[in-house]
């Protein structure tokens, strides 16, 4: 099966999503709790020391939004998740579909169906969180995602080329490494960034000239950093479906390959 085919690769994404939608329900049920719980915490321990206003709203919505980026990172480095086991690998070796159909649709999976699930939960426990306000009397009660477009830690997030990026990261570590795919693709994304910047500082400092005093735009490197990450980000995507291509029933001790 070399060549891709759309029904093959629905009927898988199908397969994926009738496979684990008891996973998933109570995952996403247990996503509500956890963004309710952290919205109403920041909004009961800023008012116990001063007068409702914004600002409980906007740390609860504020901590949320970063678990919303965390989970994704979560379950994008999970793309491999229903083939951890023999069993489970040879249920997807034997499905009647190519790599590319079965990649394709756990692709789809893990960053598209699997955010919507996170987000649609993050909006039901703030719907959720307003009731509640609104029972207990509160004068300040708003929806809160609005505050977010303005001055928030998130701003670096707005760019979508770098939010695809750093998915392509995940995805790869979680074809590349069997345990703790997560863990492990944190820990080597931290170690490569460390040691770039060590790279940089010391060229910065011992191999190019001084030219502190000149007034450089960053235009030209924040055009080419934008084209580097697109490289790599098609790369790791690429680099990610040669590795699930050699999935195989018994795997290496620590790496799929």
């Amino acid at each position: 099966m070399k060549n891709f085919d759309f029904h093959r690769f629905l009927q898988t994404l199908k397969w994926n999503i009738v496979t684990e939608k008891k996973t998933m329900l109570t995952h996403t049920l247990a996503f509500i709790v956890g963004f309710l719980v952290i919205q109403a915490l920041y909004i009961l321990i800023v008012n116990m020391f001063q007068n409702p206003g914004p600002k409980s709203v906007m740390i609860g919505m504020t901590m949320s939004i970063a678990m919303v980026f965390v989970l994704t990172y979560y379950y994008a480095s999970g793309i491999l998740g229903n083939a951890r086991t023999k069993e489970q690998r040879t249920t997807m070796l034997m499905l009647p579909a190519g790599n590319a159909e079965k990649f394709c649709a756990r692709l789809v999976y893990v960053l598209l169906f699997i955010p919507l699930l996170v987000i649609a939960a993050l909006l039901v426990a703030t719907l959720l969180r307003m009731g509640i306000q609104l029972l207990l009397g509160h004068d300040y009660v708003v929806f809160g995602l609005g505050m977010l477009t303005e001055d928030t830690p998130f701003h670096f997030f707005n760019s979508l080329l770098a939010q695809l990026f750093s998915l392509s990261l995940f995805v790869l570590g979680g074809v590349l490494f069997r345990k703790h795919p997560f863990i492990w693709t944190c820990v080597s994304t931290m170690t490569a960034i460390f040691a770039i910047t060590l790279i940089a500082g010391f060229i910065a400092k011992f191999v190019l000239p001084d030219h502190t005093h000149l007034h450089i735009s960053l235009d030209v490197p924040r055009t080419v950093g934008n084209i580097v990450m697109a490289v790599l980000t098609v790369f790791n995507i690429w680099l990610s479906y040669r590795l699930f291509c050699r999935l195989q029933l018994v795997q290496h001790k620590w790496f799929n390959v």
